[in-house]
């Protein structure tokens, strides 16, 4: 089918060096997903009378749990977003790009089989729920360096912004930007560990600790998802009519809202009820910033010729994207509208002696 929109919206696949990172990124999300696949099974199994008794661990429903969120929401995420990056570079560095994948792989490989050489002792936290032992810090230790490091080169061989703007060029800068907020997001966790008291542990030293950066991050996420979005609305034939320009103001005009992070941190203790509140507003307030972006490639499907042959493929998979976000946003802003959450929620735990294991 021929793209009728007036702008060309893709990214290419520069060398077969960045062929090969990309499948390997995108690898290891999938990996991840299966494995959190099979720990959902070994969740039921963990609550199914009889089978249970078999299970030679303590409170492993929970074990498997933590394990099942970091796979199919930190590590897969993660993985996507550096697959992204590996499309917006212009230099081959194959030595580099193995070592941050080998350390990401390795951290990964690590968080799957800690439960069964015995790891336990979770703590239900939100955003990076954790398995309190060694073992699983070193994964997440060593999977985060993986990121960062492929974070860095991805930002250092990002590809310069010409005078002349294409499609292209706006989704890479998009997906610059998209680093720049993940590494904002891992700075925001060092920072909560440095304001954090020596003496707090359990599960609300990791909900403090991973509170400011997991909500950041989710800025990235979706910037991600709206250039993803871009592309598939182009190829699948949606007339998406927005300027190169234009499309980068609106990427840029997304991730504005993480600016106040640094006043956030600045203005209220990390153990604060006003620094929980405030990230919790920042993401109410500041997610709708996606809407310009989001909205223009939902007009796009306005009169778009129906899709054939592959195309028809890539718009379900845009059309099944829109509607889950969709969805996801309606329940959210629900939740938003009870205050009660804000202090007592289940995603904002309370500074108490009763909560603190």
């Amino acid at each position: 089918m021929t793209d009728i929109s007036r702008h060309s919206y893709d990214l290419p696949i520069r060398s077969a060096a960045i062929r090969r990172n990309v499948t390997a990124w995108l690898t290891l999300g999938l990996i991840s997903l299966v494995a959190a696949g099979v720990f959902s099974i070994l969740l039921v199994l963990a609550r199914t009378p009889v089978i249970q008794g078999l299970i030679p661990f303590l409170d492993f429903f929970r074990i498997a749990l933590v394990v099942h969120v970091t796979l199919s929401v930190l590590v897969w995420l993660l993985a996507i977003s550096a697959a992204t990056w590996s499309l917006s570079t212009n230099v081959d560095k194959p030595l580099w790009d193995r070592l941050s994948f080998s350390l990401a792989a390795l951290g990964t490989t690590i968080i799957i089989i800690c439960p069964f050489v015995g790891a336990a002792d979770p703590l239900m936290n939100n955003y990076v729920p954790v398995l309190q032992h060694p073992l699983f810090y070193g994964g997440l230790v060593l999977f985060t360096g993986g990121i960062l490091s492929h974070l860095v080169r991805s930002f250092i061989d990002r590809p310069r912004i010409s005078q002349k703007l294409t499609g292209t060029s706006a989704l890479q800068a998009g997906i610059t930007l998209s680093t720049l907020l993940t590494g904002l997001a891992i700075i925001a966790v060092f920072a909560s560990w440095r304001g954090l008291p020596a003496e707090m542990d359990g599960r609300i030293y990791f909900e403090f600790l991973f509170w400011g950066g997991g909500h950041i991050v989710q800025f990235s996420y979706t910037l991600l998802m709206m250039i993803a979005w871009v592309v598939l609305a182009t190829a699948s034939g949606c007339r998406f009519e927005l300027t190169p320009r234009l499309t980068l103001v609106f990427a840029i005009f997304l991730a504005l809202p993480v600016i106040t992070v640094p006043f956030l941190y600045l203005a209220h203790e990390i153990t604060a009820v006003g620094h929980r509140i405030a990230f919790t507003e920042l993401m109410k307030y500041g997610g709708l910033s996606c809407l310009p972006l989001g909205l223009a490639v939902a007009a796009s499907l306005w009169r778009a010729e129906k899709p054939r042959g592959e195309a028809r493929y890539l718009r379900a998979a845009l059309l099944s994207s829109l509607g889950l976000f969709a969805v996801g946003g309606g329940a959210l802003s629900r939740r938003y509208r009870r205050r009660h959450d804000c202090l007592y929620g289940t995603d904002v735990l309370p500074v108490t002696a009763t909560r603190v294991r």
